[in-house]
């Protein structure tokens, strides 16, 4: 289909003499450029596609595609694809002017859009202005950085470290993102910026032998290719003589500077240049590079291989004036600070090197209206080109535009949505006598005049084309080209995991850290210390401090004994968690105490469990049509765990008993849409709808969503908060209780006695951990037997546990929208200049600042300095205190773009989404949680653009480690979907508390988090009355090596957490799939490493077979069974007597009687694993035997009477 708009857009006139004029300019000495006007932005998303085709045909190059703004470059980049047309854009880039961190996304995008233009691997790089003439890396610098290397050929290892170093890339322990590179033994791992995965190379001797993709997460192979192309991970990277230019030039500035902090700093930048760590590098880019040059040169001396097109001439000049009074700005601002050097003030070319370059290129420019001025254009081509509406609903209007287009002799294309729209729409003109066709012509030239072509499922806006008498009428609902643009973004599909394991585990052991023994108490991990036997062999040890002098020395192989203290006091916010004595009564005291408490909770449980089984709920109506056509008005693509998440949703509500589901997803996530659906799902079963909100803001924003999302649907919605005077509250509540409103959005005026629903279905808790444990006892009786859906981004502790170990249902959205980008947080000392800036900056690109004051009684100050600094912005206040139609103006002026900075408190804090207000200023950030700080977070970056979290705290102050804790939470966790990985770490913080009540404190503290879970679920076990099976503890001391030597995995982290997974091992499948994945991370494993795997197998095998201790060496093993099974044992003599082992069985009678292997020859430890699989296989049958021969014993009684 898409080939037909094609084809009816080069069939006009003007667009064959355009591209007759095109080829004429390029063969020209003095090419000048063309301008395209008349094309709407309908016919302009078929017009691009067409020229870039023809361009690309004859140049073979990449088409430089310019547009006004990044909104714009991610409309093309959709709209350009839907037509096979491979498109890269190129982002602008913040300069880094201080010695800060930031992370290298946009940067490492950018040189890979570099690569692939001198590669000729992209058709199109889209990009504005600004990131045009931004310096970057020049071309010869890039290639010569650039080194693509090939299984089989034979590199010098050091010198590939070396090259690596040298092209940006940070060397780690272990490769998990772009940019880094890790070598262990003969196995390099490097993570080129331009993939989507890191490559895996192992080397013999010099020569690649084995090259493979290998996914970061589990650090497995997953693919294996021949070549891989590494390109710089860092746009600057000066070389030695221009290293010694810029430490020259800050010897210089040091020299000149007065002010001994101007000197201090100028030093640290110095250092940081010769450690190649991070410094500003952006300020020195003019001497970073002898010649630097911009996207722009790229292009300009490649005419005859590569196109350019620029969209709105005006707008684009507009952008680049105001980049030009930005760049000059910052280049004086850092002068007469004296932190560089006039020769070296210039970051960027200017406004006057885009017009000698635009004005000189066989270029074409695209504007609606402008008629090009100040260019000396080589021809102006009008396309003759309308605009149509949406005839969404307005099927008589369709019908009588259809008729004129017939009666004019044109082809008519119509888009349906889906196919039962397609088939309502042949029904509709058939019947009115009009002729139409739904199979797709091959040309347009097939396509009958004066017939309508009726088609589904390919979207775009309509246009006419008069010329050709071409039109396409669409009956999509009216959305932003900009919304359809996110439609056609590629979703990453995900492997499918179960929700608890979705939230992912940040519990890594460090040295200092608290852990727990299940027999000895809460003791400090401190390291792992290696410790060779009177009999030579070598273990490795954790080692762990207790109380007084006591230490305890735990063999690696058995980690699964501890567990990481995850407590309120984990941090020491009560002076630091007090040590366990090692053989003292406290801990068995402590222990007792969890355990009972534990068995007092599990009967709540078990009570809860029984209750909501009995409960009589509501099973709603499976989906119908409408269902479908609400859901497929949604003006942005799903993702993938948003429709699995309604998916479970619908299926809980369709189910007879109350639905009681939580639902996880990261800020910006898209929980309100999943949450729409379920409330349609319930008006249309006759059910009422309450949604609780725990601000008015959000219950506002709500109530405004739900109009917009049903206004085509015959849905009643009401708003119940104090937005609504009392008469109209009074009235609303009437109404609810007639049944005349189907959903009512409210705060918690909602839960008020007064207020009584006709027939509630389904109770819908946004922000769940911002309602107190009153509200929600309140909530509980509101709720006992209707379905109820809670939202959160940061489930508190006790909601978290309830759902990852069972007790509530939980749904998991883990996938952030395609179009988001993650918030760049800086965590800094208040540094008024520096905020200031970020202001003008967010301003001067178009958006709006949140300037967070938690306190109204000063917040006018706030207000005095954003006024002394930028008169010319537009402040306003916004809190808690005002009048509810001041805070309801101030709130529309903030959506409407009226409001530059909004100096507000938390009020902002809950779910509210202005999609402009895309830099958060937050002032005393320390004193905040967790999750509030990460609330704050998600109200920024909620559209496609660039977003700036900044957390300050007053400059002088000491943070306790708290504080301290939280904000380093918030810079580590900037990715989307860490808000359960803070809800975890504020587990730590917080403790988890009484599962079922308000209490965030109690026995849990005693015994730490993972212990009294699993008291807990034993207690459910029992209560159930199913007791839970104890593992009997087994000793094996045999005489062999059993370490993970240094040599071989170098990273105390790393082999900490391979210790990890080898006492995990429960069966040979376990086995198997660990020793694959040392010997992919690390290489073959050294016969210690074996030997330990071995013994943590044998150990699984023995716990299976009922034995607790296996010791011996020389040839001799000693086996001591806990429950003697004399016919077992019989069995697997017998079997061992006839093969090739010559291993020989005999009981040792005594006091303590024991079984005595003698092994010969042979890896014994292989042997003995062998020999306990067998005698599991024995006393299986047996079982089964035993199973199968009770039934005729009955059989034969019952004949007997």
């Amino acid at each position: 289909m898409n080939q037909l708009f094609l084809e009816s857009m080069r069939g006009q006139s003007d667009y064959i003499h355009l591209l007759q004029n095109y080829e004429k300019q390029v063969r020209s000495k003095h090419p000048h450029p063309m301008l395209v006007t008349g094309l709407g932005e309908n016919a302009a998303d078929v017009f691009l596609p067409a020229v870039v085709q023809d361009l690309y045909d004859r140049c073979q190059g990449s088409i430089l595609l310019i547009v006004p703004d990044e909104k714009e470059v991610l409309k093309l980049s959709g709209v350009l694809s839907t037509y096979d047309i491979s498109v890269q854009s190129f982002p602008f880039r913040d300069p880094i002017l201080h010695k800060v961190t930031a992370s290298r996304e946009y940067e490492q995008q950018r040189l890979g859009v570099l690569f692939q233009i001198c590669s000729g691997a992209v058709q199109v790089v889209l990009t504005t202005p600004d990131a045009l003439m931004q310096y970057t890396m020049p071309r010869d610098v890039l290639l010569s950085r650039t080194m693509t290397l090939q299984y089989g050929q034979a590199y010098d290892l050091q010198a590939l470290l070396d090259f690596l170093t040298r092209a940006g890339y940070h060397r780690c322990e272990m490769v998990d993102g772009k940019g880094q590179f890790s070598l262990r033994g003969g196995i390099l791992d490097i993570f080129p910026v331009q993939n989507d995965n890191p490559v895996r190379l192992e080397f013999f001797g010099d020569e690649i032998d084995q090259m493979g993709i290998f996914d970061p997460v589990t650090q497995r192979k997953i693919e294996q290719i021949t070549a891989c192309t590494i390109t710089p991970a860092r746009e600057i990277l000066p070389d030695d003589v221009q290293t010694n230019v810029i430490l020259h030039l800050i010897a210089q500035l040091q020299k000149k500077a007065s002010d001994p902090q101007l000197q201090k700093r100028l030093e640290e930048e110095a250092d940081a240049l010769r450690e190649n760590t991070d410094f500003p590098a952006d300020k020195y880019i003019a001497a970073a590079y002898a010649t630097p040059q911009t996207l722009l040169d790229y292009f300009t001396n490649e005419m005859q291989t590569h196109a350019v097109i620029i969209c709105d001439t005006d707008a684009c000049l507009q952008r680049l004036d105001a980049f030009d009074a930005h760049t000059q700005q910052t280049a004086k601002d850092l002068l007469s600070a004296g932190e560089i050097n006039g020769k070296y003030a210039h970051f960027a070319k200017n406004k006057t090197d885009f017009l000698l370059f635009a004005d000189n290129i066989p270029g074409i420019f695209i504007n609606t209206f402008s008629a090009g001025e100040g260019f000396n254009l080589s021809g102006v081509f009008a396309m003759q080109a309308k605009q149509t509406v949406s005839y969404a609903d307005q099927y008589p209007l369709l019908l009588e535009d259809v008729q004129h287009y017939m009666a004019q002799q044109y082809r008519i294309v119509v888009l349906a949505p889906n196919t039962a729209a397609q088939t309502s729409l042949q029904t509709l003109f058939t019947e009115n006598h009009l002729p139409t066709v739904t199979k797709e012509p091959h040309s347009l030239m097939e396509l009958p005049t004066a017939v309508t072509l009726i088609l589904s499922g390919v979207q775009t806006d309509g246009y006419a084309l008069p010329e050709t008498r071409f039109v396409v009428l669409s009956t999509y609902p009216t959305q932003s080209a900009y919304a359809r643009a996110l439609k056609m973004q590629n979703r990453l599909r995900k492997k499918k995991r179960t929700a608890a394991e979705k939230i992912a585990s940040y519990s890594d052991l460090n040295v200092g850290d608290y852990v727990v023994h299940e027999a000895h108490g809460v003791g400090q991990y401190l390291g792992i210390q290696s410790l060779t036997a009177s009999d030579g062999t070598t273990r490795d040890y954790i080692k762990i401090r207790y109380a007084g002098t006591d230490e305890l020395f735990i063999p690696c192989d058995q980690l699964d004994r501890i567990s990481k203290y995850i407590g309120p006091r984990g941090g020491g916010d009560e002076g630091g968690v007090k040590l366990s004595k090692m053989g003292g009564a406290e801990w068995k005291r402590a222990k007792s105490r969890a355990r009972a408490a534990t068995k007092e909770m599990a009967h709540e449980l078990i009570q809860l469990y029984a209750k909501r089984a009995r409960t009589p709920g509501f099973a709603f109506a499976k989906d119908d049509a409408m269902q479908r056509d609400f859901e497929s008005t949604f003006e942005y693509e799903e993702t993938e765990a948003q429709l699995q998440a309604a998916k479970e949703i619908k299926t809980d509500m369709e189910k007879p008993t109350p639905m009681d589901r939580l639902l996880c997803g990261d800020v910006g996530y898209g929980k309100t849409e999943v949450a729409l659906r379920a409330a349609f799902k319930a008006v249309l079963s006759g059910k009422q709808v309450a949604i609780l909100a725990p601000t008015t803001l959000l219950a506002l924003q709500h109530y405004q969503t739900m109009l917009t999302r049903m206004r085509t649907f015959p849905v009643r919605v009401e708003l119940l908060s104090r937005m609504r005077s009392a008469s109209q509250q009074q009235q609303i509540i009437r109404r609810l209780g007639r049944g005349e409103i189907d959903i009512v959005v409210g705060t918690h005026r909602l839960v008020s006695k007064d207020v009584v629903f006709h027939d509630l279905g389904l109770l819908i808790i946004d922000e769940e951990q911002r309602f107190g444990v009153r509200q929600k006892e309140k909530l509980k009786a509101f709720s006992q037997n209707v379905d109820v859906l809670t939202l959160t981004a940061t489930p508190i502790p006790r909601t978290l546990h309830m759902a990852m170990s069972g007790i509530r249902d939980m749904s998991v959205l883990d996938e952030a929208p395609g179009d988001r980008v993650p918030v760049q947080t800086y965590v800094m000392g208040y540094e008024e200049g520096i905020l200031i800036e970020a202001v003008r900056a967010e301003v001067r690109r178009g958006g709006q600042v949140f300037w967070l004051h938690n306190r109204v009684e000063d917040m006018e100050q706030v207000g005095i300095i954003l006024h002394a600094a930028l008169p010319e912005l537009n402040i306003a206040y916004a809190h808690g205190q005002m009048d509810k139609n001041d805070l309801n103006r101030i709130w529309q002026q903030m959506i409407n773009g009226q409001i530059d900075v909004l100096v507000t408190t938390t009020i902002i804090e809950t779910g509210v989404d202005i999609p402009n207000a895309n830099t958060l200023i937050v002032e005393n950030a320390h004193k905040m949680g967790l999750s509030q700080l990460h609330q704050l977070r998600g109200r920024v970056g909620r559209s496609g653009r660039r977003a700036y979290a900044y957390l300050t705290y007053p400059r002088g102050i000491v943070l306790d480690e708290i504080q301290r804790k939280r904000l380093d939470a918030l810079r580590d966790f900037t990715q989307f979907g860490a808000g359960f990985k803070i809800a975890m770490r504020d587990l730590e913080i917080r403790g988890a508390g009484n599962l079922l009540g308000a209490q965030q404190h109690g026995h849990m503290n005693d015994v730490g988090y993972d212990l009294y879970v699993k008291l807990l679920n034993e207690a459910i076990l029992e209560e159930k009355g199913t007791p839970p099976v104890q593992k009997k503890e087994c000793v094996i001391d045999l005489s062999v090596d059993a370490i993970l030597p240094k040599t071989y995995i170098r990273s105390p982290a790393q082999r900490i957490d391979i210790y990890k997974k080898i006492a995990a091992v429960e069966n040979r499948a376990d086995y198997n799939d660990l020793y694959d994945e040392l010997c992919d991370r690390f290489g073959t494993p050294p016969d210690e490493v074996e030997n330990l795997l071995g013994i943590s197998y044998l150990r699984a095998l023995a716990q299976a077979t009922d034995i607790v201790r296996i010791r011996g060496g020389g040839g001799q093993v000693l086996i001591y069974p806990d429950n003697f099974d004399f016919a077992a044992w019989y069995a697997l003599s017998e079997q061992y007597r006839t093969k090739k082992e010559k291993v020989r069985i005999h009981v040792t009678a005594g006091k303590t009687p024991c079984l005595t292997c003698r092994i010969p020859t042979g890896n014994v430890l292989q042997i003995l694993c062998n020999m306990l699989e067998t005698l599991q296989t024995i006393k299986t049958n047996v079982a089964k035997e035993e199973q199968t021969s009770v039934p005729q014993q009955t059989d034969q009684s019952e004949k007997t009477m």
